[in-house]
C-alpha cells in the first residue's frame, strides 16, 4: 500500500490586538474616525412642563386635543320666536329627532319646548301650556299612547291637539284614536308635512283662519 503525504493545512491565525511596527492596530479606535456617542433628537432639547400648569401649555404644538361630550339639559324652553304663531310641546327620548322637529318648527315662527318622555312632559305641559303637543310612542318611564290618555283626562289639557310622531303599527294607531290623538306623523317624516299639519291643527284649535288678512285687504280693494 501507497502511503502518499498528507498536504499541509494552512490555518489563519488572527493576530492579537495590539500596536504593531508599522501596522495600524486591528481592533479599537482608528485615527481619523470619531468615537461611537449616543444620538441626540434633533431640534432644540424639550423644556419640562409642571403637572400644575394648564391643558393647553400641556398640549404639544400641532397636536390636536379631542373635544368633550357636552351633556345638556333635559328639559329646556327654546329661545323666543319673533312673531311667534304658536307655541309646541316636542315629547321624544331621541335627541336628534326633538332637534330635528324643533329646527323645522322655529324657521316657521313656531315656539319649541322639549321634554324627554312622557313623565316629563306632564311634569311641565302647565307650566308651558302649549298649542299642540307631539309625542313618540316608544318612550322611557311613560309611553306615547297613556301620555295622550293622561292629557286627555286632565280637563286642563283635554283640548290641546296631539299629534304622534312615529312608526306606528294598526293596533297603536287604533288604540291612539281611542284615547283621542289627533293626528299621526310616521317617522322618517317629512319636514314640510310636519310643518303643514302642527300649523293646521294649532289654527283650528286657536280659531285662527290663515290667510284672513290677505283676504279682507283684498275686499278692501275692491
Amino acid at each position: 500500500m501507497n502511503h502518499f503525504p498528507r498536504p499541509a493545512t494552512s490555518v489563519l491565525v488572527a493576530p492579537p490586538c495590539g500596536p504593531y511596527p508599522g501596522r495600524p492596530p486591528p481592533c479599537g479606535p482608528y485615527p481619523g474616525r470619531p468615537p461611537r456617542t449616543a444620538r441626540t433628537p434633533l431640534g432644540p432639547p424639550a423644556r419640562p412642563v409642571p403637572r400644575s400648569a394648564p391643558r393647553a401649555a400641556r398640549t404639544p404644538v400641532g397636536v390636536e386635543v379631542g373635544k368633550r361630550r357636552t351633556r345638556w339639559p333635559v328639559s329646556t324652553y327654546s329661545r323666543v320666536v319673533p312673531s311667534t304663531s304658536g307655541r309646541v310641546l316636542v315629547v321624544d327620548d331621541n335627541k336628534v329627532i326633538r332637534q330635528l322637529i324643533r329646527v323645522n318648527l322655529e324657521l316657521e315662527g313656531i315656539e319649541v319646548v322639549t321634554a324627554a318622555d312622557g313623565a316629563e312632559c306632564l311634569e311641565v305641559v302647565h307650566q308651558v301650556r302649549p298649542d299642540l303637543i307631539t309625542l313618540d310612542v316608544v318612550m322611557p318611564r311613560l309611553n306615547g299612547l297613556r301620555t295622550a290618555g293622561r292629557l286627555r283626562s286632565d280637563p286642563r289639557t283635554a283640548g290641546i291637539p296631539l299629534v304622534i310622531v312615529s312608526a306606528c303599527t294598526q293596533h297603536e294607531v287604533e288604540s291612539g284614536l281611542d284615547v283621542g290623538v289627533d293626528a299621526f306623523l310616521a317617522k322618517p317624516f317629512e319636514p314640510q308635512e310636519l310643518v303643514r299639519v302642527v300649523q293646521s291643527l294649532i289654527d283650528s284649535s286657536t280659531g285662527r283662519v290663515r290667510g284672513s288678512g290677505d283676504t279682507e285687504a283684498a275686499a278692501g280693494h275692491a
